[in-house]
């Protein structure tokens, strides 16, 4: 009878811990579908971009950190410098992560030359300086599920513009190349 009760217990707590899992996972899906938005190019009838960009606001920055927190179980101090780093860079940069797969030759390169895919960033109209574009070569288990629009056919890249909009009410990013031009409209920190 003792080893029916454990055995329930313990299904019981399984069963918790998993709902509670799933509950905190679908809320951080929640905040970052806020913050992430999705632009297709096309060049004739062919995909010339692919692209799914998410906007480092505060408020994702500090529900990417609690996620990563959840996912990792990290100690407190680990959690805490994590945060840190994630807030101090918020406050330098408009950053974007984003991820972009095309079927075009060249067409899954960013930069500033004209045989790439340019970016530009309006915080309420002002134009911010692109400070550092790279792209991630080989995205680490974290980052995939941080960033859940990366997927097998795209590449992951993370932009950095200059701040001199502290907090934007709209941010629009401009995406432009031979191949044609788009633009995203993201909610700021209203």
């Amino acid at each position: 009878m003792k080893f029916n009760v454990r055995l329930v217990a313990l299904a019981g707590l399984l069963l918790f811990g998993t709902a509670a899992g799933g509950r905190a996972r679908r809320n951080y899906i929640a905040i970052y579908e806020d913050y992430t938005e999705h632009l297709i190019v096309y060049w004739d009838f062919e995909t010339a971009l692919n692209m799914r960009a998410t906007y480092l606001t505060p408020e994702f920055r500090m529900a990417m950190a609690d996620e990563r927190q959840r996912l990792l179980n990290a100690t407190p101090e680990d959690h805490k410098a994590y945060t840190e780093r994630l807030l101090e860079d918020g406050n330098l940069y408009h950053e974007l992560v984003f991820s972009s797969d095309s079927a075009m030759p060249k067409g899954e390169e960013f930069g500033t030359a004209d045989d790439k895919w340019q970016i530009r960033l309006l915080a309420d109209g002002t134009e911010e300086k692109l400070v550092s574009i790279y792209k991630v070569r080989k995205p680490n288990p974290m980052q995939r599920a941080l960033y859940p629009h990366l997927n097998i056919w795209s590449d992951l890249w993370i932009a950095r513009f200059e701040k001199t909009v502290r907090t934007p009410d709209d941010v629009q990013l401009i995406v432009s190349s031979g191949y044609g031009n788009g633009e995203m409209w993201f909610k700021g920190m209203r």
